[in-house]
Order: C-alpha cells, then structure tokens, then sequence
C-alpha cells in the first residue's frame, strides 16, 4: 500500500519484503509456536530458542523472540544485554532499535534517540536501499517516531505520525495506544508549566527554613489594590471590584490565578492550622468574568485536586462558581473539559461537576449541541477502549455522561448508551435502567435548567443574598432585655427545622460520590439527601 507523498511501499506479507530472509525449512511449522509462546513467556519454549539461535545465527527474529520472552519473565537486564548484543550483530534491525529507544525513554535520555536516529526520522530516509517495508517494520518505527516526538514536546509532529500510521493500519488499536502516549506526554508537560509557575508564586511548604511567620502570611494580597479578594466570603466590595477590573485587569487576573495556585501549595498546611480564606471562593467567582476561556486552565488545575482540598476551599458552592464558564460557548473550552474528563488519575467527584454542568452551553448556544454530543460519544469511547486499565475506566463519570445525555435528549446517543449498559459499565448512580433513560431523552420536557448572570456584580449580589439567606441570624424578636426567650425560641425552631431536620427515607442508590447530585432527583447533594 501506497502512503501520500512517500517514495516507498508497505506490504502485508513478509515475503514481499525489500530484505527478506527466507525462513529454514525446519522452523516453518514451528514459527507461529515460537513467537506466541515468547510473547507470553512459556517456560518450555526458552531453551528451542537458544537452540535455534545456535544454528540460524543470522535470524535476528529468533533473538528477538528471545529478547520478548525475557522481558515477558521480568528478566529486564537480560533482555537489556540480549538487545544490545542483537544491535551490535545487526545495527539496523529495528525492532532491536524499538526496544533500545523504549530504555532510553525510560532514562529520559531523548539525545541518545536523536544519536540512534541520526536525523532519520522517516523509515525511507532511515533505510535509503529499501522500497519496500512490512507493516510490522512501519509501525515499530512509527512506535519510535511518536515516543520521541512525544517526549521532546513536539506533539504536532508526533500526531502527524499517527495519520501516516492510520492510511495503512488495518485495525484501530497501535493508533489509539500511540495517541493516550502522546496525551500522557501532553499532561506531564502541562504539570511542569504548573510547577514553575508555582515556584514563581510561593516557596515549597517543605522546605526547613520556611518559618511559621511566613506560613500565616500564605495566603494575604500581594498588593493593596487586591485587598478586596481576601474579605470575607461573598463580601467582596463592588465599587473596588469595578475600579480594578477598569484599571487592572491583567492584574486582577493574576492575582485570582496566584490565590488558586497558593490554595493548591499550601492546602497541607493550611488546612491543618484551620486558617481557611474566602479569597479562593472569590477569585473562582470573578475569574470567568474576566476571561472565561484564559482563565479555565487555572479552575480545572484546582478541580484536578483531591476532593478534600475542594471541600475545604469551595464547600457546596462548586457549581455556583463554575456556571459563569457555561454560558459562552467555545471550541476549545470544550477541548480543554473533555481532556479533563478523561485523564487520568482525576478527581472523579469534580468531573461530575462539570459534567453536570456541560450540557448548559445549549441554553445559551442552542448551535452547540452538536459539539456536546460529539464530546460525550468521544468520552463513551475513551471508556470503552480503556475498560482494562483500572486508572482509565470510571463507571461514575460514565454515569454522568449518560446524565449529561439526558439532559441534551441525546437520541443519537441511545445506541452507544444501550451498549454500555449491556456490558454493565455504567455506575449505579444513574439510578434508571436503560428503559427509563430512553423514556427521559425521548419526554418533551426539558430538564435542564441554569441562571446566568449578564455580569460579576449581579453574580455577587446574588450569591451574597443565597449567603445571607443560609445565615440569617434569629430575629431580634426572639430576645428580651434579659436575653433569648428560650421558651419561645424552642417553639419556633422546632416548626422552622421540622422538615429539615427530618431524615430522608433510606433508599439504597448504592455508591454514590457525597458530593454528586443526588440520585432522587431532589436538587441537592447526595450528602444533603440520602446519603445522610
């Protein structure tokens, strides 16, 4: 088979092959055993392979099988010296080459690929004298291209090398593998601009010098003009608010980003001496505002991390200060929330969130409901072609996705859902068999619901009156000169928190995130609700 612009060849058959080496009589009946067998590491197979290698000793295949088997076994240093004695008697064999580069990767050596590759980075400029290659040949050395590419950070690169694999792969499986490298790639390289930008924002918490004075002084403004951010909570003054945001926006930017960044640093600490601060609940209600597309990085950083830091930092206002990012539709927003939803290791309870929250775009972005349904079929199937690496698969967020679903009344959608099902990969926290989801996407009445505000000062008011509401101090009524009437405080409390108080009837919705919505459909957190 052809590939565009290429001045070679790949062929299916070994035998169609520029270097091909015709197989000894005797081991044609045997080649097939020999290479399964290695591949999973039979015992019995070991020493017909050192035997064979005696006698063929210009087969690189049968030392390749050998080489496998030993990796196979966890005999990693044997496997290691057979390599390199295989690259010395045949230096391009590039299987050989494969595995060399599989260690320096694990070295994170990307200069010995570059000196193995020696500016070769195609397979015909790597083998001039050939036309002709295997397509096992192809994609070990596309394997090569893509881990090279990928480690250095040139993702466009590697990518491209994945759409070359792709015009002549016949199955969907090396592709798919070759591009979760190159997102784990992509994710090491978004950690490592966190972390710099964190060492230019606070000192490490661990270090021996850092004293505890310098500790209280964690989390204060960086300047004056940013006071404002570390009142208290949903107390933020509207006049400063306003007179910053016409005068510094970029600043006021930065510093909602630092206030984040110090709440991930310093949580440890924080969180033990109990020194809580409304500024981190402030900055994720201002930040979309501001910029919702700019600033979204920054607020999924904070989701991605462990749900105990949320709850200390954000309580049950998560889906109060993330809905502002809901509003304004955009591609790469939806990007940047798909990628989150499928990485892993992920705070499953904040993909909820924001999966509970996705589908509001069409509220706003009716036009946008085809990109949702495509981000939702593409989380399915990211599911679906992980569900043997535990760290991938998460029943819970696939739940959730069915839910988003509903919500958009996703027909479309009710096969792949059908499917899931089946197979029993969604949680029961969906709480409605495959009946009843069809019957909620096929009901005429919507169930999505949202409330956006025209601008941050609206948002503020109103969060300060749901505040006020959840806080409202007893009535001055209630007291007398000498104090509180207790006689009739008693009375009154005891109708006002009647029903609250009153424990929810125990159904088993079986494992449920205490931070999800609850699967009753009541509005409020499972915590709030049934999992009382």
């Amino acid at each position: 088979m052809s590939i565009k612009d290429k001045n070679y060849i790949i062929v299916y058959g070994p035998d169609e092959v520029d270097n091909y080496v015709e197989t000894p009589y005797e081991l044609e009946d045997e080649l097939e055993e020999l290479y399964e067998k290695s591949q999973k590491g039979k015992a019995s197979i070991k020493h017909k392979l050192e035997k064979y290698i005696k006698r063929y000793p210009k087969l690189p295949f049968l030392r390749n099988y050998l080489v496998v088997w030993h990796v196979k076994n966890e005999q990693i240093k044997e496997a290691s010296r057979l390599n390199d004695e295989m690259l010395r008697l045949f230096p391009d064999y590039i299987f050989s080459l494969a595995f060399k580069v599989e260690e320096y990767l694990i070295d994170n050596n990307t200069q010995a690929i570059e000196a193995l590759l020696n500016g070769r980075f195609d397979i015909g400029a790597f083998y001039p004298d050939r036309k002709v290659f295997h397509l096992s040949e192809f994609k070990a050395f596309i394997s090569i291209l893509v881990n090279y590419y990928a480690s250095t950070y040139e993702f466009e690169e590697a990518e491209a090398q994945i759409a070359l694999l792709e015009e002549v792969e016949l199955d969907n499986v090396l592709p798919r593998q070759l591009k979760q490298v190159v997102t784990k790639y992509r994710l090491q390289r978004a950690a490592q601009k966190i972390a710099e930008y964190k060492k230019t924002v606070v000192r490490a918490l661990q270090q021996e010098d850092y004293t505890l004075q310098e500790q209280n002084v964690l989390m204060e403004a960086s300047s004056p003009e940013f006071e404002f951010l570390y009142c208290g909570q949903w107390d933020i003054d509207i006049p400063e608010l306003k007179e910053c945001i016409n005068s510094n926006k970029e600043g006021l930017i930065a510093e909602c980003e630092r206030i984040l960044t110090i709440a991930i640093t310093g949580y440890g600490y924080i969180q033990e001496v109990g020194d809580w601060s409304a500024a981190v609940l402030n900055a994720l209600l201002i930040l979309p505002y501001l910029d919702d597309e700019a600033t979204l990085p920054s607020v999924i950083e904070f989701y991605r991390q462990p749900a105990d830091c949320q709850e200390f930092w954000v309580m049950d206002w998560g889906d109060t200060v993330l809905a502002r990012y809901f509003k304004n539709f955009s591609e790469a927003k939806l990007e940047m929330i798909y990628n989150f939803l499928v990485e892993s290791p992920g705070n499953t309870s904040s993909k909820i969130v924001f999966l509970c929250e996705l589908p509001k775009f069409v509220l706003h972005a009716p036009e946008s409901r085809e990109k949702l349904l495509q981000c939702l079929k593409n989380v399915f199937e990211h599911f679906a072609a992980n569900r043997e690496d535990a760290h991938l698969f998460d029943t819970d967020v696939i739940a959730f996705t069915v839910n988003a679903a509903i919500h958009l009344k996703a027909t479309e959608l009710l096969e792949t859902i059908a499917a899931l099902y089946k197979k029993g990969w969604v949680s029961v926290m969906v709480s409605a068999t495959i009946e009843e989801v069809r019957e909620e996407i096929a009901s005429a009445e919507s169930s999505l619901t949202g409330e956006f505000f025209d601008d941050v000062y609206s948002h503020i008011r109103d969060v300060t009156e749901q505040f006020q509401r959840i806080n409202k101090p007893f009535d001055d009524d209630y007291y007398d000169d000498d104090g509180l009437d207790e006689d009739e405080l008693d009375e009154d409390l005891f109708e006002m928190f009647a029903n609250e108080t009153k424990k929810p009837e125990k159904i088993n919705y079986g494992t449920v995130s205490k931070n999800a919505p609850c699967p009753c459909g009541s509005g409020k957190k499972y915590k709030r609700c049934h999992g009382m």
